[in-house]
């Protein structure tokens, strides 16, 4: 074969290469379940053989999943240890920082490895989970006047896959009642303490909670197929936790207490999950991981706001308040043009007193300046022009004139 055949068959041979990984890519694009679909970085799934579990699948830098036999601790109704028990299940377990946990060798590898595209396997035998699963997210949502909040986001979907790396769950916790913790005071001269000085300290009254729980799937199998609504469970468990926990601590102490979060974790982690085996008719009691296969690695306390009644309350306190300020504010207003008022009519009086005084003293001349000043103010607005002749002033020398308009003006000022 010549080195042209050569190329030919290269070339052959790169586009139906090209054309095998295309359809490859359309198949997994469409997202049918079968033959070959992608898995984003931090997700995994199970491979079903019929309504089996045949193998998992996981696209986690530094995670992979591991059938494993482990101890499951058992425990009776009243936190008891009662048995353990030999289980083999699913792990996800760590790796080595930084390799890629592929489930093929050769082209498939390579697929899962660059492309992020894993292979299902041969249908109507082999097929990808797709189960319901309901959860709760926080959505941000920016308000009109440019803030931002967060906004419950209930999500019911069905899904194909479960997150291997740590995700954030959304929690809301509606209208929890606050305890009445009550401070008791001593009377200093009976050295006496008595209920009577006792005060609550924002007690009973209602708030709401947004919390965060940042949760890592460990035994997915448990978590997909034997506790499929585990969120709801765990869901109702925290509520719970987080009512005992409200009802203990009054409003105050629960908006400046900083570690609400490892205190509610600690309530958590000794929390058992009844479990009740419908082939076996038992009753157990397991930890949260051992139950539901997942583990809540904390508690962040987002906001805790007034509610209900207690916000009504809240809201009519500050609307009093409010009124009560702006009233302050008119009786300022008031009370300052009282006091200008009072001050013009001041120095009125005593401009005319000063006139009074004018014409006493002076006689006919006293006359002529008190018309004068009065033409005067006249004119200031721009309202009146008077034509007067020289006649008129009444023999009111010039020196004596000024005088009467500087003393005039001295009593203004004072």
């Amino acid at each position: 074969m010549t080195l042209s055949d050569w190329l030919w068959i290269l070339v052959v041979f790169s586009a139906l290469s090209f054309l095998v990984v295309l359809a490859i890519w359309a198949t997994a694009k469409i997202d049918t379940g079968m033959l070959f679909g992608f898995l984003k970085e931090g997700q995994g799934t199970f491979v079903m053989r019929g309504e089996s579990v045949d193998h998992p699948l996981i696209s986690a830098r530094g995670y992979d999943c591991k059938l494993i036999s482990e101890t499951r601790n058992e425990y009776n109704q009243a936190g008891e240890h009662t048995n353990e028990r030999e289980v083999a299940r699913y792990k996800i377990v760590e790796t080595e920082k930084g390799t890629e946990a592929t489930c093929h060798d050769g082209f498939l590898g390579w697929l899962e490895g660059y492309l992020g595209i894993y292979f299902f396997g041969f249908p109507p035998f082999y097929k990808r989970m797709y189960e319901e699963f309901r959860w709760n997210e926080w959505k941000p949502v920016k308000n009109k006047d440019g803030t931002q909040t967060t906004e419950l986001w209930p999500r019911d979907d069905m899904t194909t896959f479960f997150y291997v790396q740590t995700f954030n769950y959304a929690v809301f916790v509606e209208g929890a009642e606050t305890g009445g913790t009550k401070k008791a005071t001593v009377d200093a001269e009976k050295k006496d303490t008595g209920n009577s000085n006792d005060v609550g300290l924002g007690g009973n009254v209602s708030v709401d909670l947004k919390i965060n729980l940042p949760i890592r799937i460990i035994y997915p199998e448990i978590a997909v197929f034997e506790n499929e609504d585990w969120f709801e469970t765990l869901e109702s468990i925290v509520t719970e936790c987080v009512r005992q926990y409200t009802g203990q601590h009054t409003f105050e102490e629960l908006r400046s207490k900083k570690d609400i979060g490892m205190e509610l974790l600690e309530k958590l982690s000794k929390y058992l999950v009844r479990i009740e085996h419908a082939r076996s008719q038992e009753i157990l009691y397991c930890s949260i991981i051992d139950a539901l296969g997942v583990t809540v690695l904390g508690v962040q306390i987002l906001s805790i706001s007034l509610s209900g009644e207690s916000k009504k309350l809240a809201s009519v306190m500050t609307e009093v308040y409010t009124k009560q300020q702006q009233a302050r504010g008119n009786m300022i207003t008031t009370d300052a043009t009282a006091y200008d008022i009072r001050e013009q009519g001041k120095a009125q009086a005593n401009a005319l007193n000063a006139g009074i005084v004018a014409m006493k003293e002076h006689g006919d001349n006293g006359k002529f300046f008190v018309r004068q000043r009065a033409i005067e103010r006249a004119g200031e607005g721009g309202s009146a022009v008077i034509f007067t002749s020289d006649k008129e002033c009444g023999g009111l020398d010039e020196q004596t004139f000024a005088g009467l308009i500087l003393n005039n003006r001295k009593e203004k000022i004072k």
